[in-house]
């Protein structure tokens, strides 16, 4: 056999694997690598680890008439807390799009958005173009490069590859330096955009957690529920406000019960145990 032949049967056989790695990687979803053309600009999986990723195998998921909002415990804060959040929002959540809301640093006065995919062990997690083209087209800026350093956006995109596997997202990203006042500004233009969907609010990094001066769940629940502003100075700190607010101003009119639990038990030491839903 000829030297030519050779190297074209090497070539032909080099090309049919990685026309059939291509097609896995469309059919599984397990794009971002350097062999899959399709969805070259990705974002790689870089935020979980060990410490920061829960699997929620234990205990019976809350039963709710579906969520339109949630605000998430940190992922640094409490692990545990945030997958009992995202397990009640798999058997919960009837949209195929979810909106998931981050803080970050020196973003400005204007949210952030970007349409790439996230790379994660479970798959790849999806962006809805349509809603974010129409968030841009209203003026939100759309910086992918940004978005890739807002750890705590990327540690929500990979429980969402674990528990939300079929859903699209569309990633929103706040500066943390913000007011609540700040933010309800920021928010408008868009609003009547993102209430179509429900909200998922990442509560930033809280470095010094505070116990609350509430512990019963009976009367937190009462309190998040009531509460029209969602302003609660004094009460929680302020990562954890900034949280709530920010759901609070993105709710659809009417919605129903604001339901907050603890993924602790009867009572709830640090904000980072509380899983907070609003029904639809």
């Amino acid at each position: 056999m000829s030297q030519k032949i050779k190297i074209r049967m090497f070539l032909g056989f080099a090309i049919l694997c990685w026309c059939v790695v291509a097609c896995w990687a469309m059919y599984t979803h397990q794009q971002g690598s350097a062999v899959d053309p399709i969805y070259p600009s990705i974002h790689g999986d870089v935020y979980a680890t060990n410490s920061t990723f829960s699997v929620y195998g234990s205990g019976d998921v809350q039963k709710l008439n579906g969520v339109v909002g949630a605000v998430l415990p940190n992922a640094n804060n409490n692990p545990n807390a945030l997958g009992a959040a995202m397990a009640t929002l798999k058997h919960n959540i009837k949209s195929d799009t979810v909106v998931v809301i981050a803080f970050g640093d020196n973003i400005g006065n204007v949210p952030l958005t970007g349409d790439w995919g996230w790379q994660t062990p479970y798959c790849v997690v999806q962006t809805d173009k349509d809603v974010l083209n129409t968030l841009v087209s209203y003026g939100m800026l759309s910086d992918n490069l940004a978005l890739d350093k807002v750890t705590d956006l990327g540690l929500v995109m990979d429980y969402c590859s674990y528990y939300l596997q079929e859903k699209s997202v569309v990633p929103v990203v706040l500066d943390k330096t913000m007011s609540t006042n700040d933010v309800a500004k920021a928010l408008l233009p868009y609003k009547n955009v993102l209430n179509k969907y429900p909200i998922l609010v990442a509560t930033p990094k809280i470095e010094h957690q505070e116990v609350l001066p509430i512990s019963d769940m009976a009367s937190l629940s009462d309190l998040i529920a009531s509460a029209n502003t969602m302003n609660y100075d004094g009460v929680f700190q302020s990562e954890s406000n900034l949280a709530l607010k920010t759901m609070a101003l993105l709710l659809p009119e009417p919605h129903g019960n604001i339901v907050t639990t603890s993924y602790s038990g009867d009572k709830a030491e640090k904000f980072s145990d509380l899983l907070i839903f609003c029904e639809e």
